[in-house]
């Protein structure tokens, strides 16, 4: 896939897939483990969790087509290898958050709280 040819979503556009379509692949372990890897990859890339998850109800049983929908995953990723943000030692100083939140809504609140003062 390094000479893939990128595209603008991780998720294929089109009809839903599903979990029969397609012919059964021959060895599902390649297919299990690209998987397994993406969903490591959403820790940090959260914008392909959809697509992630999409696939990852296909595990049992995968085939070509879901491999496809693999592919576009990582086709994906190919067009926003470049993207992201890049902390360095001497720019830590540029960040600043006055308080840290356990949870989303907790983060929603104080931010609403900024918002109105």
């Amino acid at each position: 896939m390094i000479d893939c040819k990128p595209c603008d979503t991780p998720v294929i556009k089109g009809a839903r897939v599903y979990i029969h379509d397609g012919t059964k692949l021959g060895n599902a372990s390649d297919y299990r483990t690209i998987v397994g890897s993406l969903q490591y990859l959403t820790i940090t890339i959260p914008n392909i969790c959809f697509g992630v998850n999409y696939v990852f109800q296909f595990m049992h049983s995968p085939t070509n087509v879901h491999l496809q929908l693999v592919k576009s995953i990582l086709r994906y990723l190919k067009g926003t290898i470049g993207l992201g943000v890049t902390l360095r030692k001497d720019s830590l100083n540029q960040l600043k958050q006055p308080t840290i939140s356990k949870s989303s809504t907790e983060a929603e609140y104080k931010c609403l709280s900024v918002a109105s003062a």
